[in-house]
């Protein structure tokens, strides 16, 4: 499917995801009325900029099989607010300026999010846990400048800079705890 094949198309409201879809970049992109996505079972990935700056999608349900989101899949979805997260890699700025989206949580079996969450500026619930394995979580929280709460980080990642840029920890109530080096550097 070439890109942008059904970018910026309005009447378009729905749509059901094959479980064979590798190559849809940015299919979507721009089609400002899709709200309602269904993902067939067995599917594994979530294509690259499939949704991006879809903004009518709010509630993302992903099937069991799902083990990998794809670079920007739902990047600019302003009023995505609501997606359980089952995945092993969440690809970078997967869900960067998702300004609804409030709170996330983080599998345990996550290891990179690189900038996942990168400027969603209205997320208020920090995750409660940054899972062990986690490998690289550059510019992850980059301008989530509500945050608010306790993360506990577990993860010792090779890659971490900016990974809670912009962000006043003392301001915004922040507390850091875990097993974590990163924790000093911070």
């Amino acid at each position: 499917i070439e890109e942008r094949a059904f970018g910026d198309c309005d009447a378009l409201t729905s749509v059901v995801i094959p479980p064979n879809i590798e190559s849809a970049s940015g299919i979507f992109r721009g089609s400002k009325n899709l709200s309602m996505i269904e993902f067939e079972e067995g599917i594994t990935k979530i294509p690259d900029g499939i949704f991006l700056e879809c903004i009518g999608i709010e509630e993302v349900t992903l099937p069991d099989t799902v083990t990998e989101i794809g670079v920007a899949s739902f990047s600019g979805c302003k009023n995505l607010k609501k997606i359980k997260l089952s995945v092993n890699k969440i690809g970078g700025a997967a869900f960067c300026d998702c300004d609804s989206l409030t709170s996330i949580e983080i599998p345990d079996s996550v290891t990179d999010m690189t900038m996942a969450f990168m400027g969603c500026v209205n997320m208020v619930k920090a995750p409660t846990t940054i899972p062990a394995g986690v490998k690289n979580m550059q510019r992850a929280f980059w301008g989530c400048t509500s945050l608010t709460g306790t993360i506990t980080i577990n993860a010792n990642p090779e890659r971490y800079d900016y990974c809670l840029k912009d962000i006043d920890l003392e301001e915004q109530n922040i507390t850091l705890a875990g097993e974590s080096t990163l924790l000093k550097l911070i």
